[in-house]
């Protein structure tokens, strides 16, 4: 399946309530270097203000050289389009002498002659796609002053191999880097509280990430499929691991799960092939359907006693298991917890 495919089958499974952008339909493609795109509907949270309202409050675009803008009610500006040519980009702090705080919804969407970019420290928020599908981007500066980069944000940037997100972001939004297939490295500011659903999904050129001890939640698929990804070093303030966050992780060799996880989410380390050592911390109550299922290569994983059950097919494939020690806190295992594993599976 395509990552535009994955990506689709994962939107359709999230509710409403959790989704702070949701599409019906997105059809993203290039044609003689021009991106065609069908953006047909979108929701948002109760607390999530979305592109829409932002700009209600906004006054007429602005032409200024190769520059449009909006003025918002503070007087800054949020730049909604770029009509110049230039590859290597610096966005200015000013335009017109007032401040540049905001790259707005498709700014450079698709823009692909950008192959660098400068953000200034007057930005403190990237919107929704502004970078989306700007396939030669390369490199990206990002300000001091960005305290959210949002949903889809650098999307389908195929080219941009590396990313430092400053200590003045909280949050990175859902499937702000997915599918940034050339990105090589991360390094997370110490700020970040949330990585939401998909952040990095497909990143396959990933090969490490340490999360800051700011995180504190990680979201569903948040790192899948990123099969080049072989060491994750996870901070000691993160409470939860969606669903699916490290799903397909193949190159995956040894997690520790800190002792500050209380929910590990269904499937988080569904089909990493390649994880043979599992360390779970204290505070996990749960093991849940197929959490480590398709971990061929896990040889040895240990689970405290404040686990209370196992759930459906949590190991499912585990062939490379030879014993497990459930401890006496366990009151509730699947039939099918332990299927497909070796038949000289050991538990005790």
């Amino acid at each position: 399946m395509s990552h535009a495919g994955r990506l689709f089958k994962k939107i359709t499974e999230m509710s409403a309530v959790t989704l702070a952008f949701v599409l019906s339909a997105v059809i993203l493609q290039a044609d003689s270097g021009i991106c065609q795109f069908s953006l047909i509907a979108a929701a948002a949270e109760a607390d999530s203000t979305g592109a829409a309202e932002s700009d209600s409050a906004e006054s007429g675009t602005i032409t200024s050289g190769d520059w449009e803008y909006k003025l918002l009610e503070d007087k800054t500006v949020s730049v909604t389009g770029y009509t110049g040519s230039e590859a290597e980009l610096v966005i200015p702090e000013e335009i017109d002498g007032y401040e540049v705080t905001k790259i707005a919804y498709k700014t450079f969407f698709c823009n692909t002659a950008l192959t660098a970019v400068t953000i200034p420290d007057s930005v403190e928020s990237i919107d929704i796609y502004a970078f989306g599908e700007c396939t030669n981007l390369a490199s990206v500066a990002l300000g001091g002053a960005v305290e959210r980069i949002d949903d889809f944000a650098f999307y389908g940037c195929t080219s941009l191999a590396a990313v430092a997100i400053p200590d003045s972001v909280r949050e990175i939004g859902y499937w702000a880097f997915s599918g940034c297939t050339g990105l090589t490295s991360v390094t997370l500011g110490s700020a970040v509280e949330s990585i939401e659903s998909g952040a990095f999904d497909g990143c396959t050129g990933l090969t490490m990430i340490t999360i800051p001890d700011s995180v504190e939640s990680i979201g569903r698929w948040a790192f899948s499929y990123c099969t080049g990804l072989s060491s994750v070093t996870l901070g000691s303030a993160v409470e939860s691991i969606g669903r699916g966050a490290f799903e397909q992780c193949t190159a995956l060799t040894s997690i520790t799960i800190p002792d500050s996880v209380k929910s590990l989410g269904e499937f988080a380390f569904y089909g990493c092939t390649g994880l043979s050592s599992v360390t779970i911390g204290s505070a996990v109550e749960s093991i849940g359907e197929g959490t480590f299922g398709l971990c061929a290569g896990l040889t040895s994983v240990t689970i405290p006693d404040s686990v209370a059950s196992i759930g459906d097919y949590a190991f499912e494939d585990c062939t490379g298991l030879t014993d497990i020690q459930i401890p006496s806190s366990v009151t509730d295992i699947s039939s099918t917890a332990f299927e497909g594993c070796s038949e000289e599976l050991a538990i005790y």
